[in-house]
C-alpha cells in the first residue's frame, strides 16, 4: 500500500523572490489609492484615472500570480526577466500617473512602488552576477546552483 500523505521536501524562499512579492503587494495598495483617490473628481478625469489604476492591479495581479502558480502551470520562475519586464509598464504608469492626478498622497504611493520596484530589480541583478565570498575564501553559492533559482 502506498503513503499517499508523503510531501515534497521544502524549498527555501529567496529573498529576491519575497522582495518581488512585497513590491507587488505595495504596487497593489498604491493602485487602490489611486482608484479611491480619483472618484471624487469629473467623469472624463474618473476614467482616466481608473483606467490607469487597473492597468496597474492587472499587472501586478499578473505578476503575483506568475510567482504563486509557475510550478503548477510547468514554468521555469525567471525572477530577473519578470522585475524587469515589470519596470516597463510601470514607468510609463508611474508618469501617466504623475501627469494626471493631483492627490498627492496618491502620488507619493505610487512613486515608493516604483522605487521599491526599481531596488527589488537592483538586488536581484546583484544577487545573480555578483559571488560573495567568506573569510576563508569559499564561495557562499554555486553560480551553476544560483542559476537554476531565478
Amino acid at each position: 500500500m502506498e503513503n499517499t500523505n508523503t510531501r515534497e521536501p521544502r524549498t527555501a524562499c529567496s529573498l529576491p523572490m519575497l522582495m518581488s512579492l512585497w513590491s507587488d503587494v505595495f504596487s497593489l495598495v498604491a493602485a487602490i489609492l489611486l482608484m479611491t483617490s480619483s472618484l471624487g473628481f469629473p467623469y472624463e478625469s474618473k476614467f482616466i484615472k481608473i483606467g490607469i489604476s487597473i492597468s496597474y492591479i492587472v499587472v501586478h495581479l499578473i505578476s503575483i500570480g506568475y510567482l504563486v502558480f509557475y510550478k503548477k502551470l510547468g514554468f521555469r520562475y525567471h525572477l530577473k526577466t519578470t522585475r524587469i519586464m515589470i519596470l516597463i509598464p510601470q514607468l510609463m504608469l508611474l508618469v501617466f500617473t504623475i501627469l494626471t492626478n493631483y492627490y498627492w498622497i496618491a502620488n507619493i504611493a505610487v512613486i515608493a512602488g516604483f522605487v521599491l520596484s526599481v531596488i527589488t530589480t537592483f538586488t536581484i541583478l546583484i544577487a545573480n552576477y555578483c559571488i560573495c565570498q567568506t573569510a576563508a575564501g569559499q564561495k557562499t553559492r554555486d553560480i551553476e546552483r544560483r542559476k537554476g533559482d531565478y
